[in-house]
């Protein structure tokens, strides 16, 4: 009876425990529903979070097959999403135009590349221009899965390129009116006598008579693009068209196409379009702020340079390149090469012959001559009379370093002509800025200026260049406005800007 008791005991146990498990794997499996629910729920929100998406997305696995296709990518694809899951990357999309992409190389370095500008083709000969991103994915230290992101940026060039090409027309037209080949300026025009500029024009008319790749190297201000306008005027060629470029004034993604044009349908909104090596011809295409030039693009052109042949993008015809190059730089082109900033061997093909402009510091004989001829030029443009410099002034002058070369020269002296009487003709003390000198307890229209002796402060003991110039042009703006009597049309008017500018302007420096 005992053990029959005991056995009864143990089967209770049993069925107890049994109930417990029971119980518990019962709590396991509502635990895990709720968390495969709460997964969906993630998939799902990500799913449409990526459809949603501007830029388009999708990923492969280890063997290269569709795992993931975001809705983005089917505006500068042919494939639906439907169409594209579980199938090969190699059958479904070219390699990129112009972009060598190794994808076992980014695997091998586990280092993704980022913001490339890319043009390609699908399969089904739709073509599309992106900025495109590549990461490999890693899951304990083994490649997992490989994936793409790309911005479409057709319409947006389109829309740049047409714009380009609307300011590109209209600059022609305002040049055809100056002179014919685009030119404004001969090496006759570069004011000064001094020995270092004499010595770099007469370098400059040697340089003129090869169709050598020129540098010009020179600080800011210092004249750089009419040096090329002088020595292509100079040239054999000078009847053949000049056109500038500024390396840093056209967006990264823009300037392969300006450069060497482009093919209809090329990318959406293309046309065929000749980029400005074959528009300039035999004559001279001027890059300033070379230094600004993308590495990548340093790369193709160091190529045209070498084999004197472009090809349009989105084309199959190699087009012969006959102008001459002239770039320009302001900062060292060595120093440029040693910061990684210019590629060497670029710097070593644009740079056949070199030539250095002075700075304005280092020919000061010629600023009096050029304040001679700048006073003239702007007495004809604000209508003055003026005949004169103080002495003084001039003394100061001279002894100013500028920073800025010629053209901040050129701004000082139109500052003092806006400033000056319409019947003045003495230019004096307090119609310049006072960063150019301090005279002892100077009166002027802006205040009085006390430093205790009469000095001259060097621009790098004052405030930033920005700071300078941004009190330079307010000074201007409330003495004109106050000599307007607060008429802001007038004042307007008189500084050759319209009333939505010059209220702009007076908010930016709070003036009341």
């Amino acid at each position: 009876m005992k053990e029959l008791q005991l056995r009864i005991r143990e089967l209770e146990e049993m069925l107890a425990e049994q109930i417990q498990q029971s119980k518990e794997l019962r709590l396991d499996n509502q635990r895990l529903a709720e968390e495969n629910k709460d997964l969906r729920f993630k998939v799902n929100l990500m799913d449409d979070m990526l459809d949603n998406m501007y830029e388009g997305v999708r990923a492969v696995d280890s063997e290269g097959r569709v795992i993931i296709y975001s809705k983005a990518n089917e505006k500068y694809d042919v494939w639906k999403k439907e169409e594209v899951i579980g199938k090969h990357e190699n059958d479904l999309w070219n390699p990129p135009i112009g972009f060598t992409f190794n994808k076992q190389q980014i695997i091998r370095l586990k280092k993704p590349i980022k913001n490339v500008k890319m043009i390609g083709s699908s399969k089904a000969g739709k073509q599309f221009h992106i900025i495109a991103g590549f990461y490999p994915y890693f899951e304990d230290g083994e490649c997992k899965a490989f994936y793409y992101t790309g911005r479409d940026i057709t319409t947006l060039d389109s829309f740049i390129m047409q714009t380009y090409e609307i300011q590109r027309n209209m600059t022609k037209k305002n040049n055809e009116k100056k002179r014919m080949n685009g030119c404004r300026f001969t090496l006759n025009d570069i004011i000064g006598t001094s020995a270092a500029i004499t010595s770099c024009k007469d370098k400059a008319r040697r340089f003129s008579n090869y169709n050598a790749n020129i540098l010009i190297y020179g600080e800011t201000g210092t004249g750089k693009e009419m040096f090329a306008q002088g020595i292509h005027n100079e040239s054999l060629y000078s009847h053949e068209p000049f056109i500038a470029l500024n390396c840093s004034a056209v967006p990264e993604s823009l300037i392969e196409s300006i450069l060497f044009g482009t093919v209809k349908g090329a990318f959406t909104g293309a046309e065929n379009m000749s980029g400005l090596f074959e528009q300039v011809g035999k004559g001279t295409l001027f890059l300033d702020e070379i230094n600004s030039m993308p590495l990548a693009m340093q790369a193709k052109l160091l190529r045209v340079l070498q084999e004197k042949k472009i090809r349009r993008i989105g084309g199959v015809k190699d087009i012969d390149v006959e102008c001459c190059v002239i770039s320009a730089t302001n900062m060292d082109p060595k120093e440029a090469v040693k910061k990684s900033i210019l590629r060497e061997d670029f710097y070593y093909r644009i740079s056949t012959v070199l030539l250095t402009i002075p700075p304005l510091r280092e020919r000061k004989e010629d600023i009096a001559l050029l304040i001679q001829h700048f006073i003239k030029e702007l007495n004809k443009r604000f209508s003055k009379h003026i005949k004169s410099i103080d002495p003084d002034v001039l003394s100061s002058l001279m002894e100013y370093h500028w920073p800025g070369n010629v053209r901040e020269l050129l701004n000082t002296l139109e500052y003092a002509v806006i400033l000056c009487e319409d019947n003045q003709t003495v230019l004096t003390y307090e119609l310049f800025p006072n960063y150019i000198y301090y005279k002892k307890n100077r009166q002027c229209d802006f205040g009085e200026v006390s430093i205790g002796q009469d000095s001259f402060i060097e621009y790098s003991n004052t405030e930033d260049l920005n700071t300078l110039l941004d009190n330079y042009e307010k000074n201007i703006i409330v003495s004109v406005i106050n000599k307007s009597s607060g008429n802001i049309s007038t004042a307007a008017k008189k500084l050759g800007i319209d009333r939505k500018s010059l209220y702009r302007k007076i908010e930016k420096y709070k003036l009341k």
